[in-house]
């Protein structure tokens, strides 16, 4: 049986549709989809900086010398943004993919990205693998149905939310900047289909669960842990541990996921509760 936790707190509000956080340098780093805009703001909720992404902003990631990279979803480009506010293209993925969704970095300067096409039908597609220099090839052999959130181990496993599969998968590392050993990590009951994910040093991994409005905690095999129930009518789109002591549960909710509504609207919040294991492992 899931432990039922409490209900999170707000830290900030009047966003679009928050996606894709993470946290680095004491900030958390999200992008506001449909507000065409990524932003820095404190634990304590108060925005720090913002970065203009006219082409959908989604995932997030980190060059070594902490450069902020930013999809930009509808042009399939990496965007770099250095500590001036200087932005250049990291990354044209453009001959791989028509759009690009969620992304994680590593520790050495490679990120992973997921595909994801702006409309049905929402087709299978290998994660792309992008080098420090920008040079970008596939990164799996076989086609995830829908990548989305994703986390980075320290002992070099990749854990990718497959969405349209309603399943967490785990590759290896293969030493050459690719992936290896496809496995599935957790299979998700039905209705708690994955968006983003974030991961837990006790081994967890934390998923938001858009449309049945729930965050909730899975360890390897399937066992739901923890379980976070939003109010009526709120959706849970994305989640990230940090904090300064790394044990504030940051999650991106908002309302429905209609494109014209979230334009239109500002239902978007960046909500918090405390989570039960802290999370240093886990890159960024």
């Amino acid at each position: 049986m899931a432990r039922q936790m409490g209900t999170p707190r707000t830290l900030l509000a009047g966003l679009h549709l928050p996606e894709c956080p993470r946290w680095r340098g004491e900030r958390l780093h999200f992008s506001d989809m449909y507000g065409q805009q990524a932003f820095a703001m404190s634990e304590t909720g108060v925005v720090e900086a913002s970065w203009p992404v006219p082409g959908r902003p989604g995932g997030i990631g980190f060059a070594p010398n902490g450069d902020l990279l930013v999809n930009e979803m509808e042009r399939a480009r990496i965007l770099r943004f250095d500590a001036n506010g200087g932005m250049r293209v990291h990354a044209d993925l453009g001959a791989l993919a028509p759009s690009i969704n969620d992304m994680i970095s590593t520790p050495d300067g490679r990120c992973f990205v997921g595909r994801l096409t702006m409309a049905p039908p929402f087709e299978p597609a290998p994660l792309i693998a992008v080098d420090p220099e920008g040079r970008a090839c596939l990164a799996t052999s076989e086609a995830i149905a829908v990548a989305n959130g994703m986390v980075w181990r320290d002992d070099r496993t990749l854990i990718v939310a497959e969405s349209m599969a309603g399943r967490l998968l785990a590759y290896d590392d293969n030493g050459e900047g690719g992936l290896a050993n496809r496995r599935v990590f957790a299979q998700l009951p039905a209705g708690l289909g994955p968006d983003g994910i974030c991961g837990d040093d006790a081994g967890g991994i934390w998923v938001a669960s858009p449309n049945a409005g729930v965050v909730y905690r899975v360890v390897e095999g399937g066992e739901i842990t923890h379980r976070i129930d939003l109010e009526p009518g709120r959706f849970a789109y994305a989640c990230a541990i940090g904090g300064r002591d790394r044990r504030t549960l940051f999650l991106c909710t908002g309302g429905p996921y209609e494109p014209e509504i979230a334009t239109a609207e500002t239902a978007g919040r960046i909500e918090a509760i405390v989570a039960p294991f802290p999370a240093t492992t886990s890159f960024p």
